[in-house]
């Protein structure tokens, strides 16, 4: 009798990596972690300049005058990171592999999937959610979402190479020896457009309707795609440089009366926590009105560019759709001012509804999408995204 595998849905974000894992057993378990990757630790006794704290490409924050970089590095923004840089530097050298929290915090030379979408960044980020949940020796079913662009096409290639069996190796600061997983992968790309559509439409308001625009704001850039029932996706766009980070800079930028100084990836982990109120360092910055004001131009920005692509569909197939839904990072932070945007933008919607998950619509879209068609996915890793 054939064992029922486990299976993991991951989608590599841009900025954060989000899987469920479900066991053969039907239970299901969460994993989120930065989509960083680096492999040299911070030096305690050289402290990063400024262009070290800006997540990809960009411009260098402000700093308030007088600014002395070597008295405020990147660790200070990390609860206890100084102490423990200072015990970590004797236990990793260089060449090591740092994925998630450790390699966003302390990785001197980190890389984040959204800006470098490389094929080692998608294989080592992979490994890591494999190792965080696979259990040893078991066979399991990857489902790795895909919408569009280089990244897309690096993670199918992926997954073509994945599929058969796999041994890993992974170490810890807390562990002395590596573990080891070797477990037999079947592995699939899924569309990440069709997978948020099966998840908006658990919702009540949504069930039914046949024709969604889907708005996924990320932290480097919005995808606005067109999704039907009878079609699957009309369309799928991006807007590049239109997304979450904007509004992280712009705290950053016009926070310097208060010296607020710290790492962009720190300042998205304490706007998570807490909207309108950062801490870092021991300190707590007061950031409600420069994230509102930040959110409304995204929102608005975000709205003007979701217009031109549906109307110019719209122009093209003579057929409008019902209804909006948005997700993505951004989601929680200018979700329901998107919504009012796009009500009055004049594009027929009935309603637009804003994702209850922002951090794992897709992944349980794509799990709902399995569970109604028999299979974890619309296409096999051979596929093309």
């Amino acid at each position: 009798m054939t064992a029922t595998p486990a299976r993991l849905y991951l989608d590599l974000g841009d900025l954060f990596t989000k899987g469920l894992f479900v066991t053969a057993q039907g239970r299901a378990r969460r994993l989120r972690f930065p989509s960083a990757v680096a492999h040299t630790l911070l030096r305690p006794d050289a402290p990063p300049t400024d262009d070290d704290l800006v997540l990809g490409e960009g411009e260098a924050p402000l700093r308030p005058e007088g600014f002395e970089p070597t008295a405020h590095p990147r660790a200070a923004s990390y609860r206890g990171g100084p102490q423990f840089l200072r015990e970590a530097s004797g236990r990793l050298g260089g060449g090591v592999a740092l994925c998630g929290w450790l390699a966003a915090a302390y990785g001197a030379d980190r890389e984040v999937l959204g800006q470098h979408p490389t094929p080692e960044n998608v294989a080592l980020l992979t490994q890591k959610a494999l190792l965080l949940c696979a259990p040893p020796t078991a066979p399991l079913e990857l489902v790795l979402l895909v919408d569009s662009g280089t990244k897309a096409r690096l993670i199918a290639e992926h997954a073509r190479a994945l599929t058969g069996a796999v041994t890993l190796a992974g170490g810890s600061l807390r562990r002395d020896a590596p573990r080891q997983l070797r477990l037999q992968v079947r592995a699939q790309v899924a569309d990440a457009p069709s997978c948020a559509a099966a998840f908006a439409h658990q919702d009540p308001a949504l069930a039914g309707i046949d024709r969604l625009v889907l708005l996924d704001v990320g932290y480097f850039r919005t995808k606005i795609a067109i999704v039907t029932t009878d079609l699957g996706c009309e369309l799928q766009v991006e807007q590049p440089d239109l997304g979450l980070i904007d509004c992280v800079r712009r705290v950053i930028r016009d926070s310097q009366d208060q010296g607020l100084v710290g790492d962009e990836y720190a300042i998205v982990r304490a706007l998570e926590l807490r909207r309108d109120v950062v801490r870092l360092a021991g300190r707590s910055f007061a950031v409600g009105p420069v994230l509102d004001a930040a959110a409304i131009d995204l929102a608005e920005s975000v709205a003007r560019a979701a217009k031109s692509n549906v109307l110019g569909h719209y122009n093209r197939s003579g057929r409008t759709c019902q209804a909006g839904f948005i997700l993505g990072g951004g989601a929680a932070f200018i979700g329901a001012r998107l919504a009012e945007q796009l009500q009055r933008a004049h594009l027929s919607l009935s309603t637009t509804r804003v994702t209850s998950e922002p951090s794992f619509a897709l992944v349980e879209g794509a799990r709902h999408l399995g569970a109604e068609t028999g299979t974890p996915a619309h296409r096999e890793a051979a596929g093309r995204p």
